[in-house]
């Protein structure tokens, strides 16, 4: 999976996508992220992308630390290498 988050000038990678039974009761999966250092970070509500607090990018090359991203949405972000 090549999706990625920004928060604080941070990006986290997003390792896997949750649609438990809990989550499908409320309607409502969880992003599990991990640092570009492969560390366990966060577990988030998808609703969270919304509060503009994270940002969500795509990676353009291989989905490692060197790729360019791609801002999902009304404006870019560019992480050049």
């Amino acid at each position: 999976m090549n999706l990625f988050l920004k928060k604080d000038n941070q990006i986290f990678k997003v390792i896997h996508i949750c649609m438990c039974e809990e989550c499908r009761k409320r309607q409502m999966p969880e992003l599990f992220l991990e640092d570009l250092n492969g560390n366990y970070v966060d577990c988030i509500k998808l609703s969270d992308l919304f509060n503009d607090e994270y940002d969500l990018f795509k990676a353009e090359k291989g989905g490692d630390k060197n790729a360019d991203y791609k801002r999902f949405g009304n404006k870019l972000w560019w992480h050049a290498t």
